[in-house]
């Protein structure tokens, strides 16, 4: 299997730098994006077994999603085994390696360390593979997975209880799928807002004017400062809504260009600001604000959608991707 190396687009790594798990998990992409900016780039072809793996729901809570994935790499370096194939020299030698170096850690639930370093060495073992087919592809399913748990399972053991700063992390355009993705393990009550959110509220909500947003946004939480009450949920207290707020009026008193890094912090500190508002309210359990909570965060999941493609490309060109 011949491929360019991906020092054209994007600096060397340690894992070799024509491994597609090396590049994503290292710029924190999920594996199916960087395999079709890797043929879009004309590094692989359009036979690589890459571009044919299925890859982890991206708002699934890792844990839930894939609780026998060390049990899969078991049986299917079993299965490799039992193809002869392993009797081949280079081949051979890397196998001897996943087993002698991951595979005593490869049990119960993986820890991301561990599933990036077996995503990294099952790919290049794929590139020596000589067949057959459906085994080379079964390999670049199993590397899809440990490359996405690894890079997931990092940004949902860091959530701080903001969906829209695990959106923005992990690149996704919709808030409510980052919180939908959360009730799968109980992270979030299946009757949180942020999963009820309608494409009706939304549309109420749109503007295509980020002033009118933030004028939205700000106004609510100048209306509610004196008002801001403990809600029993600390990621959502008092002290750190007023920090957001204030955070949002410094980026926007500056003045950026939309399409900047800067314009994408202020779109996200927007994002959060509404959530935490919104959250806050929510919290406090009182029946009369339900309309307001619906409506911040509708807000905070419209700037979210409006930061999606400004963060994508950035990311694209720190990677030396064409977004």
């Amino acid at each position: 299997m011949i491929r360019k190396p991906f020092s054209t687009i994007a600096p060397f790594l340690p894992g070799g730098d024509d491994l597609i798990s090396a590049q994503a998990i290292h710029y924190n992409f999920e594996f199916f994006y960087m395999a079709n900016h890797a043929a879009k780039e004309g590094l692989i072809d359009d036979n690589d077994p890459a571009l044919h793996a299925d890859v982890i729901s991206m708002d699934a809570p890792i844990g839930a999603a894939r609780p026998r994935l060390a049990e899969e790499v078991h049986a299917h370096l079993e299965q490799i085994r039992q193809t002869g194939l392993s009797s081949s020299g280079k081949f051979s030698d890397i196998l001897d390696d996943i087993e002698a170096e991951f595979m005593p850690g490869c049990e119960g639930l993986l820890a991301p360390p561990i599933a990036a370093g077996l995503a990294r060495n099952l790919e290049r073992l794929m590139l020596f593979m000589p067949g057959p087919r459906d085994l080379v592809e079964q390999t670049a399913v199993l590397v899809a997975r440990l490359n996405d748990t690894a890079v997931l399972s990092v940004r949902h053991g860091n959530f701080n209880g903001f969906c829209s700063d695990l959106a923005a992390a992990s690149n996704r355009d919709d808030l409510r799928d980052i919180a939908r993705g959360l009730t799968r393990d109980g992270t979030l009550p299946k009757e949180d807002p942020r999963v009820l959110l309608s494409d009706a509220s939304l549309l109420r909500e749109h503007d295509p004017s980020i002033a009118a947003h933030f004028a939205a946004v700000i106004f609510t939480a100048n209306k509610l400062q004196d008002q801001l009450a403990p809600c029993g949920v600390k990621e959502f207290a008092p002290p750190r809504l007023r920090r957001l707020i204030s955070q949002a009026h410094r980026a926007f008193s500056k003045g950026f260009d939309l399409d900047s890094q800067r314009g994408l912090n202020f779109l996200r500190v927007l994002a959060s600001t509404a959530e935490g508002l919104g959250m806050n309210l929510h919290y406090r359990g009182d029946p009369q604000h339900h309309a307001l909570v619906d409506r911040l965060l509708s807000r905070s999941a419209l700037l979210l959608m409006r930061s999606h493609p400004i963060s994508y490309r950035l990311r694209c060109e720190a990677a030396g991707l064409s977004p």
